[in-house]
């Protein structure tokens, strides 16, 4: 593509001009990268703009560019989490809350295991208390029950 810049009037529409053009011909750029900018046209040692041919050499173009500042602010994209991430991180609070779970059903299993046990106890208590009541002393040094002499006989 050829372009010819020795009009000084092509010199600031040359963007508008040319872009359309070339998006036309070009393929998608894998980067963009966007500028702003202005274009500012002076003459400068001699008379430059007179281009007599296109193909002639002498015809030169001085091109300064200034840059308001070196800053250069780049912006790009890295996910917080990656799919293992993700699913390692859900993982987690699922055996955490089914660790809690199984915690809870231990404790419930537990207590109600020792409530039996308490039953079981108070019953037998009841039972023994009972078999006193019947005229059965419990003997204090043997630790069981133990029928007198007395009511052996009866």
């Amino acid at each position: 593509m050829f372009f010819n810049l020795c009009y000084p009037l092509e010199i600031p529409q040359f963007h508008q001009k040319w872009t359309p053009k070339c998006a036309e011909i070009c393929s998608m750029p894998c980067s963009f990268s966007r500028y702003q900018f202005q274009v500012q046209v002076s003459n400068s040692e001699g008379n430059r703009n007179a281009c007599a041919i296109v193909k002639d050499l002498t015809c030169n173009t001085l091109v300064q560019i200034f840059l308001e500042n070196m800053e250069i602010t780049t912006f790009s994209y890295r996910p917080r989490f990656e799919a293992v991430g993700i699913l390692s991180w859900i993982g987690g609070y699922v055996g955490l809350w089914l660790g809690i779970s199984l915690l809870h059903v231990y404790d419930f299993l537990e207590a109600l295991v020792f409530r039996m046990i308490a039953c079981l106890r108070r019953s037998m208590s009841r039972r023994k208390k009972r078999k006193t009541k019947k005229g059965y002393p419990l003997d204090p040094y043997r630790g069981a029950l133990y029928l007198s002499k007395t009511h052996r006989r009866l």
